[in-house]
């Protein structure tokens, strides 16, 4: 490995760390050293399998190095686990209906041509605006995001500053992004950028049980075999016609497709709770919108939804988007509710100036997007993919957990 003294900020703590690392992880060790010593615009894509150590490798790495890092991801719960934020809010971008974005996504959502792509998105590169000035970018589950957007985040900061690192990280086989045909793993930038890849092997994720079944879901991934993976999901795993009442009775977490069984589901496990629920309804102007609510019970787990600051007496602190919390009581006079955080920190919520509804809903089941870069651990989850044929999403939401035995049934 040669040198790294000017490269890393404790030598005995920083060798320590790349002995936990595989033969394929310590590549990326090679490549920030060979930045290092030759700093110039460059390129890392950092791909891999679920539990391959992607976010491991090279966040735990950064931290024992003497440069800092600006870290995003597409969603706030990937963002969260790696320190960072997401892409819109480090980038300062508008994603809402109207904006620049919204408008570039919806044209180019069923556009092939790649050329085509960058033109129309070109504009995008005027809107971005990032107050933080490091040497090295960090951008992880990039497989999310389409190309085109991912192109101009790297041109931003490759002509903002020269001997820039920019590190990617992601799964081609997993989720493809919601509103474009590619992401960056099936376009080619070499005679854009200095580009190096690592492609990480081992997985510490599976029970030696499941290393199989997930290789060959891989296998038939890139196949891009939709019959022969059903067919042998369909042999494999506890598939069911429906996801019955008394399946639900039993299952601890649930994975779906649809927004509108997500809901559905929510309110069934909020029906099992013993005590009276509060109904928290959109407000939009003072008027009640009786069809738009949540069910919530003391003592339920929910997850928020949209960054915001939590005030109490010791001043304001903030929630991000995705946290996990438990919630307690709404207060009608103040329009908040009442949560507490796993160190039993008071969480007060109020209503969003952007959706007019309380940020938080249960956290019993979420679409399988939701999921993308967790590992679950906890047993008896449900997978209903409501007739989706999406290789990539089916592959993303079986390889969340690390035993067959977790799951307790999936619907097709």
């Amino acid at each position: 490995m040669g040198d790294v003294k000017e490269l890393v900020s404790d030598e005995t703590r920083f060798y320590k760390h790349v002995e936990t690392l595989t033969m394929s992880q310590k590549l990326f060790i090679d490549l920030l050293k060979d930045w290092h010593e030759n700093q110039r615009n460059m390129l890392i894509l950092v791909s891999g399998g679920p539990g391959s150590g992607k976010t491991y490798t090279v966040i735990e790495t950064l931290k024992f190095i003497n440069y800092k890092a600006i870290k995003m991801a597409p969603t706030a719960l990937i963002a969260n686990k790696i320190n960072g934020r997401t892409i819109h809010s480090t980038m300062k971008l508008n994603w809402r209906r109207g904006s620049t974005l919204n408008k570039i996504e919806t044209l180019l959502e069923e556009e092939n041509d790649v050329e085509k792509c960058l033109k129309t998105s070109k504009p995008l590169g005027d809107e971005m605006c990032c107050n933080e000035s490091e040497q090295i970018i960090v951008m992880d589950e990039i497989g999310m995001v389409p190309f085109w957007f991912t192109y101009w985040i790297i041109r931003y900061f490759f002509n903002a500053k020269h001997g820039t690192l920019f590190i990617a990280m992601g799964d081609s086989r997993q989720l493809k992004p919601v509103k474009s045909q590619f992401n960056i793993f099936n376009v080619d930038f070499d005679k854009e950028f200095e580009i190096y890849r690592i492609q990480l092997q081992e997985s510490k994720r599976f029970e030696p049980d499941y290393i199989p079944i997930i290789e060959e879901l891989s296998k038939l991934v890139d196949e891009k075999n939709h019959v022969k993976l059903f067919e042998y999901v369909s042999a494999i795993y506890p598939v069911v016609e429906s996801i019955d009442v008394n399946i639900l009775k039993q299952c601890k977490r649930a994975l779906v497709y649809k927004n509108s069984t997500v809901e559905l589901y929510n309110k069934f496990y909020m029906s099992q709770l013993p005590g009276i629920a509060y109904r928290l309804y959109k407000i939009d102007n003072g008027k009640i919108d009786k069809t738009n609510y949540t069910d919530l019970k003391p003592g339920c787990e929910v997850v928020v939804t949209e960054n915001f600051a939590s005030v109490d007496n010791e001043g304001r602190y903030p929630i991000m988007n995705g946290s996990i919390l438990i919630f307690n009581e709404y207060d009608n006079k103040t329009d908040r509710v009442i949560c507490y955080d796993n160190y039993n920190q008071k969480v007060s919520i109020g209503r969003s100036m952007f959706t007019n509804v309380i940020p938080i809903v249960p956290n019993f089941a979420g679409t399988i997007h939701k999921f993308q870069g967790q590992t679950i651990d906890i047993n008896n989850i449900v997978f209903n993919f409501n007739g989706c044929t999406d290789l990539h999403l089916i592959y993303t939401a079986l390889s969340r957990v690390r035993s067959l035995s977790q799951i307790l049934a999936v619907a097709l």
